[in-house]
């Protein structure tokens, strides 16, 4: 880990972060993905391995086997607890499933996490009621959707969540993850296959969108609007 005291200018000297428990033997390797930060200061990150049943080369598609977690920091992100499933607790191997989680805060506390899929026609849910330490075992989620972001809550108290398919696509839900996109499919905004980007609120109900570009040129970006109507383009 390594900390800024100046906004990002300058930071301290890496040092290398122990975790409080020994992690999975498999999969042998856990990659790291989109962190947030729970409104009592816990960091929750989301995290994902290929399972040692996966074929490769990863053009085999059909043949991968991947599995997700979630981690933990309570000190600012000196140590990390041990990754925990998010496919509930259970003594066999899990969903394998299971790619690039990301997630939000509810009002009431508890964490919704949506799972980028393999096989599955639809992206994947699974929620914690105790700040990511457990989660529920996952369910057939909201939308399919793959490649997606981290979701961005408005000054409005609407959560907006981007994934890919059908092309670049906007979803929102305004009662914490019940129900979406106002009872539409959500909202297309581009053609790009890429989609992985930021999101952040710019001004109240505004959000700048940066994402890859399908042929990996010249970042694109798009300001969004929230209002009681849906998503609407913002013209700067």
């Amino acid at each position: 880990w390594s900390e800024s005291k100046d906004n990002g200018r300058s930071w301290s000297e890496p040092l290398a972060i122990k975790p409080e428990k020994p992690w999975p033997t498999d999969p042998k390797q856990i990659v790291t993905g989109y962190q947030q930060q729970l409104r009592d200061g816990t960091l929750l990150r989301f995290c994902y391995g290929l399972h040692s049943t996966s074929t490769e080369p990863v053009t085999k598609w059909g043949a991968v086997h991947c599995q997700a977690f979630a981690i933990r920091s309570t000190d600012a992100g000196k140590s990390w607890s041990q990754p925990a499933s998010l496919d509930g607790e259970h003594a066999g191997m899990g969903n394998l499933d299971l790619t690039e989680p990301v997630g939000f805060e509810t009002k009431d506390g508890k964490i919704m996490c949506l799972i980028r899929p393999i096989y599955s026609p639809w992206m994947w849910e699974t929620w914690s009621a105790d700040q990511g330490k457990t989660w529920s075992p996952c369910v057939r989620g909201p939308f399919p959707g793959w490649a997606p972001s981290a979701p961005v809550r408005t000054k409005s108290g609407v959560v907006v969540f981007p994934t890919r398919f059908p092309g670049l696509t906007l979803h929102h839900t305004r009662d914490e993850g019940k129900t979406w996109d106002d009872g539409g499919g959500g909202t297309y905004i581009d053609t790009s296959i890429w989609a992985m980007g930021g999101l952040v609120e710019v001004e109240p109900d505004v959000i700048l969108f940066v994402y890859q570009d399908s042929w990996f040129k010249t970042l694109r970006a798009q300001y969004i609007r929230v209002t009681d109507r849906g998503l609407e383009p913002v013209r700067k």
